[in-house]
Formats: structure tokens, sequence, C-alpha cells
């Protein structure tokens, strides 16, 4: 009797909230069924974790699958037990879920009711009656947005007949016979239940945590209806960055979609950079509390099916929950859509709206043609390379589809342009190879900050890499005139400069000038360094050697040039004339451009040896190649293996860079007047390639 009075009163209850009772013989009143929000575990926390829960479902019931048990059987016969902090914390047959629903997302007339709650629930003998515990009410919800607190989703009341049930435990409702349905946790549309008791408002109806159909807020794809304060119950869902109406996200500081359940909100401001139309410049804030990291997804609106850089993601260098983020790579004169992913210490994600952003033209952009040979063997990513000797040309950055989408003032004869470490400015400078007055610079990423030639640089020459921390290093020449010894110097970001190690013939025995520097002169002209054991390879064209040296100073071995006399206990002589820029691979593979003689109608090549320098130092030579119109480079002159088996070998002098796929086949083709020194990088964020 008592129990048929209280499955009424449910009934009427749940009728008045518009749920549309039904009943059918042997069954107990069920609510639609659950519909998932992803993010969350459970539709009911327990108490020591609101904010957890697995997803919220339509009916109360829990859709998760990695806690015990659903709550309860449905068959009034027989209960199952529940442990603490159970999926929906309901008994069986349909408690309120207390679930994945968030602050501000609920619709009109949600209550937010959370559930069953700590259900005190009756322990019956197997078969028997209860022994006269009711389980406690959930509790009202915290009067969530437009909610209702209602009753909070009672207890389990347990039926006559409820055999086998179990002791429940904090956070779930008896089980066993029929549960009660939440009053008050529905939304008007026969939604799910409420969100967590005590949260400031619940999972809106028939989205599964979303808004109703006809009610605003932001729907969380992910997690229960985590529309913040300023978008949440919008009917019109929320404006959009592009001004369309939306029923998804908001633009500026509206709310956004967000994966664990946090209400989060951004306020954006997008514009390009003065000083380079091609850079993205975002400033942002969120809301999300405890922002751990973020990055910008942007995308090319209308790239073609043959272009291959089509966006990328920028990662955010937070301060506080703010940051300035620069968005690189982009093409001149298109459009772009971008949006922000921020996430919390505790794994919670919020998406920003999208908004969108138009870039312009660079002013004095150099002619660089690209002949693509073969697409699909391409590596993509981007070519940073200057104008090289005589040139004036900008410093530019080419894509995957040979488009220049960064430029910045070079000195006359730029041979090496390279990011810092971190990839927050460029340096580039002059290669000075006559030992004059260096021109060495640094410019932010969006060419609004800049040095010029700073303290301790003035004789700098040929080549520079990037060490951790924002350091760069580079030789120095030591003393005035033609082929002269060098330091090699390193500069950090506060302007102080240390001298690493001296370069000369405490390293290795010189060579023939060209330029009438003497018969035992030095030229190094060439630099690449090894963050995993913190050394150099230096280059010298005077000997046409190489050496290894820890950044200690600790002379390693020496490649070229000849072994009699050499300071490095391994030594393995070579036999080409002349070389500039080269790479080590971790397996011992050694590539460089070998000039050959200066003035010489003989082409140049690219050079790939095996090199062992352990117990009997040797090198294998693996492959010489030389340019399809047997190009010559009196100067400079580059070689990259790239992550993906290609290798890009630039002729300098004529302006040339080939992509060259695993079997040396030419893929693309970059031309222009002349070229310096080239690097390639997958990406424009981060440490360097090589």
């Amino acid at each position: 009797m008592a129990w048929t009075f209280a499955r009424g009163l449910v009934c009427l209850g749940a009728c008045v909230l518009e749920l549309g009772c039904q009943q059918t013989t042997g069954s107990i009143l069920e609510p639609p069924r659950p519909v998932t929000i992803t993010g969350d575990e459970a539709g009911a926390p327990n108490d020591a974790d609101m904010g957890r829960g697995g997803s919220a479902t339509t009916n109360g019931e829990s859709s998760s699958e990695s806690m015990a048990g659903e709550a309860g059987e449905q068959n009034g016969t027989e209960g199952t037990s529940v442990p603490s902090g159970h999926e929906a914390g309901a008994a069986s047959g349909g408690g309120g879920a207390r679930g994945g629903g968030a602050r501000g997302g609920a619709a009109r007339g949600s209550g937010g009711a959370g559930g069953a709650g700590d259900a005190g629930g009756a322990t019956p003998a197997t078969g028997g009656q209860p022994s006269g515990h009711d389980s406690r009410a959930g509790g009202p919800s915290g009067a969530g947005y437009g909610g209702v607190p209602a009753n909070g989703g009672a207890g389990a009341v347990n039926a006559t007949g409820g055999g086998g049930g179990s002791t429940p435990s904090s956070g779930g409702s008896a089980a066993g016979g029929a549960s009660s349905q939440p009053m008050g946790g529905m939304s008007t549309g026969g939604g799910s239940a409420g969100g967590p008791s005590d949260s400031t408002g619940g999972t809106a109806s028939d989205s599964a945590g979303g808004p109703s159909d006809s009610a605003g807020g932001t729907a969380s794809d992910s997690a229960g209806g985590t529309a913040s304060d300023s978008a949440g119950g919008a009917s019109s869902g929320g404006m959009s960055a592009s001004g369309a109406s939306a029923g998804g996200t908001s633009a500026g500081a509206a709310g956004s979609a967000s994966t664990g359940g946090a209400p989060c909100s951004f306020d954006v401001s997008a514009t390009t950079s003065s000083a380079i139309p091609t850079v993205g410049s975002v400033d942002w804030s969120t809301t999300l509390a405890e922002l751990d990291h973020a990055e910008i997804a942007y995308t090319l609106d209308d790239a073609s099916d043959s272009e291959r850089n089509r966006g990328g993601r920028a990662p955010a260098e937070l301060s506080s929950s703010s940051s300035h983020t620069l968005l690189l790579g982009l093409k001149q004169n298109r459009n772009y859509t971008f949006h922000i992913e921020a996430t919390s210490t505790h794994g919670v994600t919020c998406t920003s709206a999208d908004y969108h952003l138009t870039t312009g033209i660079l002013p004095n952009a150099p002619a660089i043609t690209r002949t693509l040979t073969d697409p699909s063997a391409a590596a993509g990513g981007f070519i940073i390379t200057t104008g090289g000797f005589g040139s004036s040309a900008p410093v530019a950055i080419v894509d995957a589809d040979g488009s220049i989408v960064w430029t910045a003032p070079a000195p006359t004869s730029a041979s090496r342009a390279r990011f810092d470490y971190e990839a927050k400015h460029l340096w580039v400078l002059a290669a000075n190879a006559q030992n004059g007055a260096a021109d060495v610079r640094s410019v932010s990423l969006d060419g609004l900050t800049s040095i010029s030639t700073p303290s301790g640089l003035e004789r700098a020459h040929h080549d520079l890499v990037a060490l951790p921390g924002g350091v760069i290093a580079t030789f120095v020449w030591s003393k005035s005139g033609i082929d002269q010894e060098s330091d090699l110097v390193a500069r950090s970001p506060d302007g102080s400069v240390k001298t690493l190690f001296h370069v000369g013939s405490n390293l290795y025995a010189g060579g023939p000038s060209a330029q009438g520097g003497g018969a035992h002169s030095y030229h190094c002209n060439s630099l690449a360094y090894y963050a995993a054991d913190q050394s150099f390879t230096i280059g010298d064209r005077n000997p046409s050697s190489f050496v290894k040296v820890k950044q200690s100073g600790e002379l390693q071995w020496q490649f070229g040039g000849t072994c009699s006399g050499a300071k490095a206990k391994a030594c393995v002589p070579g036999s080409w004339q002349v070389n500039h820029g080269h790479q080590l691979l971790d397996d011992g593979t050694f590539l460089f451009f070998n000039n050959t003689s200066m003035g010489s109608s003989n082409p140049s090549n690219a050079d790939e040896f095996a090199l062992s320098l352990s117990d009997t130092p040797h090198a294998s030579s693996l492959k010489q190649w030389t340019g399809v119109a047997q190009e010559h480079s009196d100067t400079l002159g580059d070689v990259q293996r790239l992550p993906n088996g290609n290798t890009l070998v630039t002729f300098s002098n004529v302006g040339t860079i080939y992509e060259l796929d695993t079997a040396w086949n030419v893929v693309q083709t970059l031309r222009a007047s002349s070229f310096g020194y080239s690097e390639w990088r997958e990406t424009l964020y981060g440490p360097p390639a090589r």
C-alpha cells in the first residue's frame, strides 16, 4: 500500500514536470533512456567529488560502465550492490542522475537536483522487507540557474518484496525495490536529471547536458552543459564570432564548450602584425581556473586540394590565465579560422568559439619560384633561407607549397638565418668573410622588436646556432686580417657574451687560403649544435675538414684534411676540397656540401659518409650527388637530411635548392638569384630540427 502510494506520488510529480509517465505490468516507472554526455564519468558524484561522476542521462541512470553496477535491478525482486559513489546515485529503476551538469547550463525549470544523495537505504534481508531505514533524500540542488530545488531527488523507497537489497553506500540509493522519481531534478522537457547537488545549475534537458531545443547556452559535446554565466540560457544560443546565430559556442566572453564539466569563457582580440602581415597576433584570456596549457588551432579557409600548408597549432605561452600567441606560417592575403583550446591542471579542456583572420601582402618579398616534381614524396614543412653573397634580399620562409609566408630585412650578403631554440626570435648575420664590420640582427617573429649587432658580436661571421634558453652561439674573428683564427662565443638573452672556446691551431691544422691569408690559415664557416651531448661540429674551408668539440672545449674527433699531427685522437682524413654546410646524424651518418675548388668548373656535390670514430676510426662513402645542371657554388652551400629520409641540398651561388627523395630523385626545386645557407623545419614552433 505504502509502495503504491509512493509510486503514485512519483508519477504525479513526474507528470507535473511533463515526463509523460507510463506504467506497464510488472515494471516500475521509467524515465526516458540514457543519453551520454562525454567527459564525466558518472551521473552521480559522491560527496567527496561532486565534479566527477559519470555521464549525465535523461532518465537519471548512469551510462558509465567503469564503476560497479548500475544502481540496482529493476525487477523489484533482487537488489544489486551499490558501491560508494556509483554511477547514477539512483536506486534500481531510476533515481535522479546527479550528472555531468555544470554551472549555468540548465534550461529554465531544470533544478539541477542531485538525484539520490547519501542514500542511507535499508538493509533488507534476502527476500525480506527493509529494516526500516528510509534512504535520505539527496537534498536540493543549489538552486541552479532557473532551477527548481524541489526535493533534490528523493532517496530510494524500498518496496515490499524488494528482496535481495544490499547495503547502499554513500552517494547511492537503496537497492532492491523501486526508487521514486527525482522530484525537481528533471528539466522541463523531460531530459536528464539536474547537475550535481550543490552545483550552481544542472544539465539541461533533451540534449544530454546541453541546452534544450529552445534554450540557448553552450552545448558541450563532451560535458554536461558547460555554459558560462554570460552565455547560458540565451535563446539564440549566443552569437558566433562570425556573427551567425549558433546554438554552440559563443563569441568573445560568451560560453564555450568544455570537457570535464567546468564552465569557462574567453575574451579574444586578434589582428595581424603591422610589421609582418602574415603573422596573426592573438591576445586572449579565459575564465578557466588553474590554466595549465593551451593551443590555438588555425585553418586556411579556402585551401585547394593541392595545398599542403593548411594551418597548424600554435602553443600558447601563458601568463596566468591570459596569453599573447602568434600564428605563424600563414599565407599572404588569405582567410583563416582559429579557435583556442585551453586545459586546466585538472585536465578540464575548454574550447572557444571560432574566430576569423585575413592576412596581408608581404612587402619586398624576394622572387622565389618553385617546381614540384613529385608531390607525394615532398616532406612539407618550411625552409628558412637568405639571399647569400652579394644579395640584399630579406630573410624568407617558404612553405610546403612554395609560398613565401614570412620575411624580415637582412644584412647584405646574409649567410645564415635561424630561429632561437624556443622559436621566439629569428637571428640573421652577414657572412663577413673578409673580417670587416659584422652585421648581426635579431627580430621577434611578429617583426615588432629587433636588435642590431649587439655588443660582443662586432666580429661575428658566417654561421650561428641556437642553444636552449634563448642563447645563440656564433664565430667571431679573434683578430683583424684575412682568414684568422676565431672564437666561438655564446650570447644570452640578457646581453652577456661568453667565450666557449678558441677555434684554431688548438683544435686542427690550418690550410691554404683562397683570399691570400697564407698557407696555414683558418676560415671556419659552418656550425652545428647537438643538444643531446652539448657539442658542436665546426667546418673550415681552408683545411677542408670538420671537428667535433664539446661545449667545454674538449676536442672529440676530426674528419677531413690531414691527420698528420692532428690534435684529435680520433681522426679520419679526407681528400675533398672546400666544404661548407653540414649535418651529423645520431647514427654517425655525416652529410656536407663539397664546393670543390674555388673558381673551378667542376660541379659541387652533396656528400654522405658513414663515420666510425671509436676503436679504429674510419669513414665509408655512401653517396655523392651532383646537381641536375651540374651546378657549382664557390661559397656557402648546404645539406640537410629531413625526418622522412629526404635530403635538402642548397647550391647557394647559383640560387638552387633541391629536395631529393630517399633514392636521391628530385622532388621539388626552388630557384632565386642566389641563396645563403638554408634550413628546413617541420614547424615554426619549438626547437630546431638540427
